[in-house]
């Protein structure tokens, strides 16, 4: 993964010494090693995370403060770093000085020297624990949807943010729309499928189902990617914040355009 970090020339680090009380002073933390990953320097702010003292943290004493799932992984990204040249960017686990553990970022840009040589890197770290986890639980939520999708014979929707207008459609409901699976599909995208004698209907439902929080339930129809609309049968269940605001929304959509037919048919003849 790249990063917005460019290659350092050797000049930074032979006028080092002026640099360092900056360093120390950074609200975030700061890692240099040589071509060899030895620990050349951690600020202060980083030492007193770890608990580790500067004797502790220096050479191969910095590893003692990953966590030990991280060690390859972390060691593989500096090294391709050092070696090839170019700036990296790696999400692991760090000790805290309480030996708990927490999710950390770093940008890791090689440093080279006037011949081309690699010859050490300097890495900025910075807490990402928070937005780490929340990305997690996500992932996991969108795996149990999706096993859910699988078995289903319904089409699956899931919004994951209503202030965000993406919205995740399964494959079966992309296939009952007809369409191919895109990355990218917005609420309006999906409301600008709904038949235009509907639309306005449409959105008052879903706007008075949300402030009311009441079951979604309607039938309405849907343009397919043939031009021709179809009847569906919608329903939505939603999830609220602690002071009671809409934050997700999901639901199935089912195709009921024959029995809606059916039904209108038998409705005329009687």
């Amino acid at each position: 993964m790249s990063s917005h970090m460019q290659p350092l020339p050797d000049t930074v680090f032979n006028d080092f010494a002026s640099y360092r009380d900056l360093l120390d002073s950074l609200p975030t933390y700061v890692w240099m090693g040589d071509a060899e990953m030895n620990l050349v320097y951690s600020n202060k702010n980083l030492l007193a995370y770890t608990g580790q003292s500067e004797e502790e943290a220096l050479g191969t004493g910095w590893i003692a403060a990953l966590h030990p799932g991280e060690l390859e992984h972390v060691l593989a990204f500096v090294e391709d770093a050092v070696i090839n040249q170019k700036p990296r960017s790696v999400e692991f686990r760090l000790r805290r000085y309480d030996d708990e553990h927490f999710w950390m970022k770093a940008e890791v840009a090689p440093k080279f020297d006037g011949n081309g040589n690699a010859s050490g890197y300097i890495c900025v770290i910075n807490n990402v624990d928070e937005s780490y986890k929340a990305r997690e639980a996500d992932r996991r939520e969108r795996q149990k949807f999706e096993l859910a999708a699988e078995g289903s014979t319904d089409g699956l929707y899931h919004w994951p943010d209503v202030n965000s207008p993406n919205v995740w459609l399964s494959d079966r409901l992309w296939a009952v729309l007809g369409r191919e699976p895109d990355a990218e599909f917005t609420f309006e995208d999906w409301a600008n499928l709904v038949h235009p004698d509907d639309r306005d209907e449409y959105r008052k439902y879903v706007d008075h189902c949300v402030e009311q929080d009441v079951p979604f339930e309607t039938n309405y129809r849907i343009r397919h990617v043939d031009g021709n609309y179809r009847w569906y049968r919608a329903r939505a269940g939603y999830r609220r914040d602690a002071a009671g605001r809409c934050i997700q929304m999901a639901g199935s959509v089912q195709d009921v355009d024959d029995y809606h037919r059916l039904t209108a048919q038998l409705q005329r003849e009687q």
